[in-house]
């Protein structure tokens, strides 16, 4: 029966004189209905599921042990009722941390926490507040309100709370790792793409600074995102049929991943032209760049060149990676020679770079001049 042996512990912990909360639950990709001690307002208690349960008869616990474990556990998580920090703006804000999800599966979780949808995609990025060193929440929209924190303002601190963990990883590195071995001189080609715990890292395909380094570490102008799963994603050379690979993942996810990790059942394909340059995420991150050391260079007594110069130097680099795109976005469809060879056959066609000036983006000789 559903639910059976929840059913059981709550009402062995009732018999008890505990007072127990037993309700659906919005998760990643579904609901569940959870288990919980009723605690003061501002304490943070944890929520047990009934596949626990059934894995701790299967290990031969019989319901006063698992009534007994609800308790332990539920006293191991923060007090939080001394300066009500779960609708404090700053620790909010501060400990936002940015998660991804399949937009259609956990529609649940989504319809009570702000998120946005990540372009070009079918999933949708949230927050998690940390409050404990292994405990997060989801932060409803009412909780939010009386903090005085904006949906956006929230998604944009998670993001940028994020940011510093994110990593890419060789594939092989990891599985060396894993198995204790000496990682390989040569790679596969196919790269693990998280944060530094490997929870709730697949967020970090979102950050166009790490979608950038996934394009120079493949050396392909088109990449395939594999949806591992919520913790984290793998990102390959787009050069094998689209069905194969979907046909993977869909096979992977049935047999290996568990419901609330999986994250998709297709590959997302990544083109470094028309989503990165053109798509708008290079003025993102130049955008985000310049923000923080535009007023460095302005004010630094001992920076190498002018704030006149920087400026020359920023937009030279812009106008450089344009034209760049413009030149593969014309070998892609054909109306470029995509070979050196070519080029020099007929040159016609070629993007006109006569603007551009190498030395005006800056020089560094090593103090030898």
């Amino acid at each position: 029966m559903k639910n059976d042996y929840l059913q059981q512990v709550a009402t062995d912990l009732q018999t008890r004189g505990f007072s127990v909360d037993v309700r659906e639950i919005p998760k990643i990709n579904g609901t569940k209905t959870g288990l919980s001690l009723k605690a003061n307002p501002g304490t943070a208690v944890p929520t047990f599921y009934d596949d626990t349960f059934e894995q701790m008869a299967l290990e031969g616990f019989n319901t006063t042990d698992m009534g007994n474990f609800v308790i332990e556990e539920s006293q191991k998580m923060p007090d939080l009722s001394e300066i009500g920090r779960l609708v404090d703006r700053d620790f909010v804000l501060h400990r936002a941390q940015l998660c991804v999800v399949n937009s259609e599966w956990s529609k649940d979780l989504l319809s009570v926490t702000p998120h946005r949808p990540v372009e070009g995609t079918d999933l949708s990025v949230y927050a998690r507040i940390r409050v404990g060193e292994d405990a997060s929440m989801v932060p409803r929209y009412e909780q939010l309100e009386a903090a005085g924190i904006a949906p956006e303002e929230l998604l944009d601190a998670a993001a940028e709370n994020s940011r510093p963990s994110y990593k890419i990883e060789a594939l092989d590195d990891v599985i060396a790792r894993m198995i204790g071995a000496e990682p390989p001189e040569e790679k596969c080609g196919t790269y693990v793409i998280t944060n530094d715990t490997a929870f709730q890292g697949a967020a970090a395909i979102t950050d166009p600074e790490v979608l950038a380094g996934a394009y120079d570490l493949i050396g392909s102008e088109e990449i395939y995102i594999i949806p591992s799963s919520v913790h984290e994603c793998l990102a390959l050379p787009a050069n094998i049929p689209a069905e194969e690979v979907n046909a993977m993942i869909q096979e992977i996810n049935r047999t290996e991943v568990k419901l609330e990790d999986r994250l998709g059942d297709h590959a997302y394909l990544q083109q470094l032209v028309d989503e990165y340059v053109n798509g708008g995420k290079l003025d993102e991150f130049l955008n985000r760049t310049r923000s923080q050391i535009d007023s460095l260079v302005a004010s630094d007594p001992t920076a190498f060149y002018t704030d006149e110069e920087y400026e020359t130097a920023a937009q030279m680099f812009y106008k450089t990676v344009k034209l760049r795109a413009d030149s593969i976005r014309g070998q892609l469809d054909g109306t470029i020679p995509s070979t050196d060879e070519g080029q020099r056959q007929d040159s016609s066609s070629l993007i006109d770079a006569s603007e551009i000036d190498i030395k005006a983006m800056g020089q560094f000789d090593m103090g030898l001049n």
